[in-house]
């Protein structure tokens, strides 16, 4: 039945909000809880807590459903402060598209598969996170965080690093 409802379309995009829903949602929530109500209070882990959280007068019901989307999430969870995670996330592969592009003229071939594909796994995952809340959970925020750090390894093994006399571990040895 799921599989085949995946093939009606009206029925899906029914099921999704539109970005007029989204904008709404996070003003309002901006709104009412301008720091958030607190990390883990939305999706899987806010499941662990439910009898607590359907007691405690100061939260609306509503307010702790998220619609399945990351940024809804962030801003329920850490209120004004989920812009400067979401500027993190987002900030990472823009970085390493600009360092891309510098490998590509340079003809670094290594270096740029290498961050190419860490560039790739991170994009992936952010717009996956459109319709998910997997970047704040195991294996998703895992993987997403080890290729970042594996991208800024790349980048920091290189001769731009080097002359600034920032210790890299190649240089360790």
């Amino acid at each position: 039945d799921r599989v085949t409802s995946l093939a009606d379309t009206g029925k899906m995009s029914g099921q999704r909000i539109d970005s007029q829903v989204f904008f709404t949602k996070i003003f309002n929530q901006i709104s009412e809880y301008p720091l958030g109500v607190g990390p883990g209070m939305t999706g899987p882990a806010a499941s662990i807590n439910q009898d607590f959280l359907n007691k405690d007068p100061l939260l609306n019901k509503n307010t702790l459903w998220t619609y399945d989307n990351l940024f809804i999430s962030l801003f329920i969870d850490l209120g004004i402060g989920a812009i400067f995670y979401i500027a993190l996330i987002f900030t990472i592969p823009a970085y390493f598209s600009r360092m891309l592009i510098k490998y590509y003229k340079n003809k670094d071939e290594e270096k740029f598969r290498l961050l190419l594909i860490c560039t790739s796994s991170l994009v992936v995952i952010l717009l996956g996170n459109w319709g998910a809340l997997g970047l704040t959970y195991n294996p998703e925020s895992f993987i997403f965080w080890f290729f970042s750090a594996l991208g800024f390894y790349t980048i920091s093994d290189t001769r731009e690093f080097n002359e600034r006399n920032i210790p890299v571990l190649s240089t360790m040895k």
